[in-house]
């Protein structure tokens, strides 16, 4: 039997995606819940109740681009990844449930989560 099992090999892929997308959502949850900014659509029908900024979607899938970028850039996926994120960003402008600050904070600080994490993810990885 030559190679790995293939469940085991997309055991780790499962617990990075797991790992980034709880921490992103902790960190923007948080800061939400501090800053308070309102929707720029809150006296539309449809209008979500929370606050927009940070962007969640942008801030989940810049962070997933970019850790999958470092770490598993065999597979690809951050070609994949980096238009939907974009799209999706940009569709949160065009229907008025963020402003574009609060997508440029989400895209940033999803990097820099992102980035990090592979910072932590190559470190323990070494010993």
């Amino acid at each position: 039997m030559k190679g790995k099992d293939p469940i085991k090999k997309y055991i780790p892929i499962f617990v990075l995606f797991l790992f980034i997308v709880s921490l992103s959502y902790l960190s923007g949850s948080i800061i939400k819940n501090i800053v308070k900014v309102k929707r720029p659509c809150i006296s539309l029908p449809g209008c979500p109740n929370d606050y927009s900024f940070p962007s969640m979607s942008s801030l989940i899938l810049f962070s997933l681009t970019t850790v999958f970028f470092y770490e598993k850039r065999k597979l690809n996926l951050h070609f994949v990844l980096l238009p939907i994120s974009i799209i999706i960003s940009s569709y949160e402008i065009i229907i008025l449930t963020s402003r574009p600050l609060d997508v440029l904070f989400g895209l940033v600080f999803g990097f820099s989560i992102g980035y990090m994490t592979h910072k932590i993810f190559r470190f323990l990885g070494k010993e």
